[in-house]
C-alpha cells in the first residue's frame, strides 16, 4: 500500500517546470526508499532443523577452542553456567506435552544463542541460520534468555561484581607496588566509559541523550577494575553526557568509609575524577597541565616520575575495558534504547566477563611487565625466556610451554587438585584459634571474632562446613560422691531389661507462671504486636501444681485404655477474703494456698492394678520426709497398699515429670496468655488434659535411657539427653516396650 502511494506521488506532473519536477521526484523516491524496511523471509521450512544446526554439531564435539570462539567460555565453564541457567529457564510447552512444541528443545541452545549474540555481534539473519530458528523465535528466545541469564549470573559467586575486602586490597596493593615501586597503596584502576545507544524516536529523549561533541547518542558510566583483572565496582546506564565525578559518587563514599577501604589505600584514575579534600590519597591522578610549572623546581623531577608511574598504572583500566569489548563485541554496537533492556544487557556482559576472568583466565596476566604485551609470537616468547633465565631452559621446554599455552589458552597447572588461591584461614587454623579461646568467651560469633581476630564471614562459613559446631549447655545439679553412688545402686528386681514400672507413680510439684517475660512473635511487614505490661516481673501470677502420672497401658479390669494421667491439682482452695483490700472487698472468693488431699482417692479411682500395690516416687524435699510408715498404713485401706520410693538426691532426671512431661505441659500452657491466677489454673489443667498418652509413653522410654546412661557414666549427670526416634519407631512398629541394659553395667 505504501509503495503504491509513493508511485502515485511520482506520477504527479502538475508542475510545468521539468527540472523542478525531476528534483521533486528524486526527493520523493529517496524518501520512499528509506521508508521501506528490509525484511528477511526466513521460515522454518528453509532453515536447517535446530537439532542439525551448526551450534548443535559444535556442541556435540565439546571442542574447547570452538566453545571459546562461539560462546566465550570453555565447555566446563559453559556447563557450570548452564546448570544455573536451567533452574530459571522454562518453556511454555514441553516435549510430549500439549500445545506446539518449542523450536529449541534444549536449554543449552537458548544459553548459547544469547552468549553468541553477545560475542559475535553479527546480524540477526546469521543468528537464525546458525541456530535454525525463524526471526520471531529468535527474538522471543533472546529476550527470555537474557532475563534468565541475569538470574543465573546472580547466583554464581565468580560472576559477582563486589567490592574487595581490606585484606584483598592490601594484597593487590603489594602486587601493584612490585610493578611500580614509586606507588604504594593502589589496588584498583578507575575510568569512565561511554557506550553508543540507538537513537530514540522521541525528540525530547534525543535531546537528552545526544552529545553534540561526539555527534552521537550514548550512555555514560564508570568502571573500577581490581588488580586481578575483574570488575569490582561499576555504575553505568547514565543517560547522556555525565561527569566522571558525578557517576562515581557511590564509589567515593566507599573509599572514604574506613570499614570498607583500608587506611592509606586507594585507586588510580585520570584527571577527570576529584582528588581534593577527603578524597586526597583515595583517588590518585596524573598531573594536569600547569601543575608541574607551579611546583618547586627541586620537586619537579620527582613529581614527573610519580605522575608517569600513575599514568602507567592507569592504563590498566583501558586494558580492562578493551578486554571486555574484545570478547563481548555487542558493546561495540549501539545498545538498545529501552533503558531496562540496556541495563540488563550491560549487567550480563560485565558479569560474564568476571565469570570468564575467574574460571578461564584467558589473555595475558593483568599486572605484568610491559614487555609481556609483545609476547604474542613464539619468537618473542622464546627470546624473552632465554633472556630472563639464561642457560636454565632448553629450547624444547620453552617450545612445549608455548604450544601448551596456545592449545589450552592458558598455562596448564602442574599440580592438579592444588589450583586456586591458597586459603589464609584454613579449617585447622580456625579450629586451633577457636579452641584456645576460653569457653565463656565463645557464646556468640561476635565474641569469638573479637577474641580470635577472625571475621564474621570466616566464622559463618566454618560453622556451615562443620568446622565449628553450635551446642547448648544447661545447669545441672551438683552431685556429691554419695549422690553418685546412690544413683548407680541397682535395685534387686532389675536384671538385663528395665522393669516395666507398672506399679510406680511419679509425683512432683512445679510452679506455672501465668505469662512469660519474653515472647517471640512473627509478623508481616507493617504489622505491630500487642503491648504487654506488668508492674514488675516479680508480680507475674503463678500457681503451684501437684501432678501424678504412671505409665500408660490397657486396663484389663475396666476394658479401657489408661492414659497414665492420674491427676494434676493446684495447691489452692477458693475461700472468701477475710478483710478488705484496695484490690477487692472482704468476702470476695479468692484462691488460697492449702494442702492437697485428693491424690490418694484419685489413685483408687483411676490407677489400674491387679494387686492394688502403688509405689509413690518423689524427690527428697523436706516436707516429703514427714511421710512415715504409720501414715501410709492409715491410708492403705480397701485392699490398697501404698509405699514410698524416694529418688536419689539431686536427680531430677530420674523423675518422669521433671525429665520432660512438665516441659510438654508448659509448652502448651505458654500458648495461652493468662492474666490472673484463675486463667493460669484453667490453661495449665487444659494443657495437662490435652497431652496424649503417646507423649507420656515417650518420656518413660527416655527415662529408661537416662537410667542406662547413669550406669554408663558411673552415676554422673554429664551427658546429653538421648534421641531415640520413638515416633518413627512407633509408626514402623519397632518400638520396644522396655529398653535393655548391658550386663557389664550391672556388676
Amino acid at each position: 500500500m505504501r509503495r503504491c502511494l509513493w508511485l502515485h506521488l511520482l506520477d504527479d506532473d502538475d508542475d510545468a517546470n521539468d527540472e523542478a519536477l525531476d528534483a521533486l521526484s528524486k526527493l520523493r523516491l529517496f524518501r520512499a526508499r528509506i521508508s521501506l524496511k528490509e525484511r528477511h523471509y526466513l521460515t522454518s521450512n528453509v532453515l536447517v532443523p535446530p537439532n542439525a544446526s551448526p551450534w548443535t554439531v559444535l556442541y556435540g564435539t565439546i571442542d574447547r577452542s570452538a566453545f571459546i570462539t562461539t560462546v566465550s567460555l570453555p565447555p566446563d565453564a559453559f556447563h557450570n553456567l548452564l546448570h544455573e541457567f536451567s533452574k530459571h529457564f522454562t518453556w511454555k510447552t514441553r516435549i510430549f506435552k500439549s500445545g506446539r512444541p518449542p523450536k529449541l528443545p534444549h536449554k543449552h541452545q537458548a544459553l548459547a544463542l544469547v552468549l553468541h549474540y553477545y560475542t559475535a555481534a553479527c546480524e540477526h539473519k546469521t543468528m537464525c541460520e546458525m541456530f535454525g530458528v525463524p526471526p520471531s523465535t529468535f527474538a522471543t528466545t533472546l529476550r527470555k534468555a537474557e532475563v534468565t541469564l541475569g538470574l543465573a549470573l546472580e547466583s554464581i559467586d565468580q560472576a559477582r561484581v563486589h567490592y574487595p575486602s581490606k585484606r584483598t586490597q592490601m594484597e593487590w596493593a603489594r602486587q601493584v607496588a612490585e610493578r611500580e615501586p614509586l606507588v604504594h597503596g593502589v589496588w584498583g584502576f578507575l575510568d569512565g566509559k561511554n557506550y553508543r545507544v540507538k537513537s530514540p524516536s522521541s525528540a525530547d529523549l534525543q535531546n537528552a541523550m545526544f552529545n553534540g561533541w561526539w555527534h552521537s547518542v550514548f550512555v555514560t558510566g564508570t568502571l573500577l577494575f581490581g588488580a586481578d583483572g575483574t570488575i569490582v565496582w561499576c555504575r553505568h546506564n547514565f543517560v547522556g553526557s555525565w561527569n566522571d565525578g558525578d557517576t562515581s559518587i557511590n564509589l567515593q563514599m566507599k573509599l572514604l568509609d574506613g570499614k570498607r577501604t583500608a587506611a592509606g589505600h586507594g585507586v588510580v584514575a585520570d584527571a577527570a575524577f576529584p582528588v581534593r579534600g577527603e578524597l586526597r590519597g583515595k583517588i590518585r591522578t596524573p598531573l594536569k597541565d600547569g601543575d608541574l610549572d607551579r611546583a618547586s623546581p627541586i620537586c619537579r623531577e620527582g613529581l614527573l616520575m610519580m605522575s608517569n608511574a600513575i599514568t602507567s598504572l592507569r592504563q590498566a583500566a583501558e586494558w580492562g575495558m578493551g578486554a571486555v569489548e574484545k570478547v563481548y563485541r555487542q558493546l561495540l554496537l549501539p545498545l538498545p534504547f529501552d533503558p531496562t533492556l540496556r541495563r540488563l544487557r550491560l549487567n550480563n556482559m560485565f558479569r560474564l566477563y568476571n565469570f570468564r576472568q575467574h574460571l578461564v583466565h584467558l589473555g595475558l596476566p593483568f599486572l605484568t611487565n610491559s614487555i609481556n604485551l609483545f609476547l604474542t609470537t613464539k619468537a618473542f616468547f622464546m627470546a624473552y625466556a632465554f633472556t630472563l633465565l639464561p642457560g636454565r631452559l632448553h629450547r624444547t621446554t620453552v617450545s612445549n610451554v608455548w604450544e601448551g599455552f596456545k592449545r589450552n589458552s592458558r598455562m596448564p597447572s602442574g599440580k592438579l587438585g592444588r589450583v586456586g588461591d591458597k586459603k589464609i584461614n584454613t579449617a585447622s587454623i580456625v579450629s586451633t584459634l577457636v579452641s584456645e579461646v576460653p569457653e565463656e568467651q565463645r557464646s556468640t560469633m561476635r565474641d569469638i571474632s573479637q577474641a580470635t581476630g577472625l571475621s564474621m564471614g570466616t566464622l559463618s562459613r566454618r560453622l556451615k562446613d562443620g568446622t565449628i559446631e553450635r551446642k547448648n549447655t544447661r545447669l545441672k545439679p551438683l552431685l556429691t560422691d554419695a549422690n553418685t553412688i546412690e544413683r548407680t545402686e541397682t535395685p534387686p528386681e532389675v536384671t538385663y531389661e528395665f522393669d516395666a514400672m507398672w506399679d510406680v507413680v511419679h509425683l512432683d510439684e512445679k510452679w506455672f507462671n501465668a505469662d512469660k517475660d519474653r515472647r517471640k512473635v512473627y509478623v508481616v511487614k507493617g504489622q505491630s504486636i500487642k503491648r504487654r505490661t506488668a508492674k514488675s516481673k516479680r508480680f507475674i501470677p503463678k500457681v503451684m501444681f501437684l501432678a501424678a502420672v504412671a505409665r500408660p497401658r490397657h486396663d484389663d479390669e475396666r476394658g479401657v485404655m489408661f492414659d497414665g494421667k492420674i491427676g494434676m491439682w493446684p495447691v489452692v482452695k477458693y475461700l472468701p477474703a477475710a478483710r478488705n483490700s484496695r484490690n477487692r472487698p472482704a468476702g470476695t472468693i479468692v484462691p488460697t494456698i492449702v494442702n492437697v488431699d485428693a491424690v490418694l482417692p484419685s489413685f483408687k479411682a483411676k490407677f489400674p492394678s491387679v494387686n492394688k500395690r502403688v509405689a509413690l516416687q518423689h524427690d527428697n524435699a523436706t516436707p516429703h520426709g514427714a511421710i512415715t510408715d504409720a501414715i501410709l498404713a492409715c491410708v492403705s485401706t480397701d485392699g490398697w497398699t501404698f509405699v514410698v520410693q524416694r529418688q536419689p538426691p539431686n536427680s531430677p532426671d530420674l523423675n518422669v515429670l521433671d525429665l520432660g512431661y512438665f516441659a510438654s505441659i508448659q509448652s502448651l500452657q505458654n500458648k495461652v496468655v493468662s492474666h490472673s491466677i484463675d486463667d493460669a489454673i484453667q490453661s495449665t489443667l487444659a494443657s495437662f488434659e490435652a497431652l496424649s498418652s503417646e507423649k507420656l509413653e515417650n518420656v518413660f522410654h527416655t527415662f529408661q535411657a537416662v537410667m542406662r546412661l547413669v550406669l554408663e557414666h558411673n552415676g554422673s549427670n554429664h551427658f546429653p539427653l538421648p534421641h531415640l526416634k520413638k515416633d518413627a519407631k512407633r509408626r514402623a512398629g519397632t518400638l520396644s516396650a522396655n529398653l535393655s541394659c548391658p550386663a557389664s553395667l550391672l556388676g
